[in-house]
């Protein structure tokens, strides 16, 4: 009997193309001749190797001098605002207190409800594109739905600045009196690479404590923000009164450890909700792709309209970040400073701040 024979074939993925060879070798040559690695002697190229090598260059080459050739784009003004169905004022002359006490007993809402609204609705694109050849599968559709549904429904304090630019300080008192009668809940992010408050609708807060209704520990929990629509934070006294364990919350994200304690026997913890990792990365990752468009550019600023085509190239805005909205991570970076905002004389042109 013939023993048997294994046959190995490399898989797709593992194949690389004769001109992927050929990059790969420009590279390592470019490394020699900058004297990271040991220079050995030159390579030479068969006549259809030299002909993929000449393509590259050339390419390289047109790259540079689009890259001399941009211009800065024309600025205008800066009277432009990111959301344009968004025409809100924060004003009022006796200060904050006389701004509250005109919505409330009215029934008009609210403009910092009215933005954060907005900023929530706009987060999504709910248009997928068609099940098909070139657009979605039915498979990746479904994982995107799933993890769009697990984000919490929060929205970042700097994308209410960019809504109001001019009244950053109002902006800080209207959150603090919404949050002290009961309407908001400011969550402060406990993590090395963010560092923003955010707010969350109480009743959002409230919809996501629910969903462990059957555990009693939460149920106490649930108890005392029922009595206490303001906090934003609890205590170890706050524990023993009501019955609730620290630990426990904390396990299953609804609590967190005061900034810059690394222990549990502390006196503070800042509310919290699951799922705050990826709704962190979703925006990391999201802002870090604006700054390489963006950065890569003569002036480091770019119209929109070319971001918008940039974010949807070959359906990254759905694969990448979930159908996420370019205007929503755009309002955040301006609302932090490190992004402003222009008119030009062919729409909106976004400039890195150097902040």
């Amino acid at each position: 009997m013939a023993p048997n024979t294994m046959k190995l074939t490399a898989s797709k993925s593992s194949k690389l193309s004769h001109r992927s060879l050929i990059e790969s070798q420009l590279k390592k040559t470019k490394l020699q001749n900058q004297g990271y690695i040991d220079k050995k002697l030159p390579e030479y190229y068969l006549p259809s190797e030299q002909a993929i090598v000449n393509e590259i260059n050339q390419e390289k080459l047109l790259k540079e001098e689009e890259f001399d050739k941009q211009q800065k784009l024309q600025l205008l003004n800066y009277d432009c605002r990111i959301y344009d169905d968004l025409d809100l004022e924060l004003e009022a002359d006796g200060g904050v207190d006389d701004y509250l006490a005109e919505y409330y007993g009215s029934k008009r809402e609210d403009p910092l409800i009215t933005a954060l609204n907005q900023i929530q609705l706009s987060q999504f694109d709910n248009n997928y594109p068609p099940i098909a050849k070139g657009g979605l599968t039915k498979k990746s559709k479904l994982e995107i739905e799933t993890k769009r549904e697990a984000y919490p429904r929060l929205v970042l304090v700097n994308q209410l600045y960019s809504v109001f630019p001019s009244n950053p300080t109002f902006v800080d008192q209207a959150i603090q009196k919404l949050v002290d009668t009961g309407k908001i809940k400011q969550l402060r992010i406990n993590h090395k690479d963010f560092h923003d408050n955010v707010v969350i609708k109480n009743e959002d807060y409230m919809t996501i404590v629910e969903t462990f209704s059957d555990d009693g520990n939460v149920s106490n929990f649930s108890k005392f923000l029922t009595e206490n629509r303001s906090a934003n934070n609890v205590t170890l006294k706050d524990s023993e009164k009501y019955g609730f364990r620290i630990d426990d919350l904390i396990s299953k994200g609804l609590l967190n450890i005061s900034t810059g304690k690394s222990t549990i026997n502390t006196e503070n913890y800042y509310l919290s909700v699951p799922n705050i990792g990826g709704f962190l990365k979703l925006i990391q990752e999201s802002k870090k792709f604006v700054f390489k468009v963006i950065g890569t550019t003569k002036w480091k600023e770019a119209l929109e309209s070319k971001l918008e085509e940039r974010w949807n190239y070959k359906n990254r805005k759905w694969y990448y970040f979930k159908g996420l909205n370019l205007k929503w991570v755009l309002s955040y970076c301006a609302g932090a400073g490190t992004l402003e905002v222009f008119n030009t004389p062919v729409g909106k042109g976004w400039k890195i701040t150097g902040k």
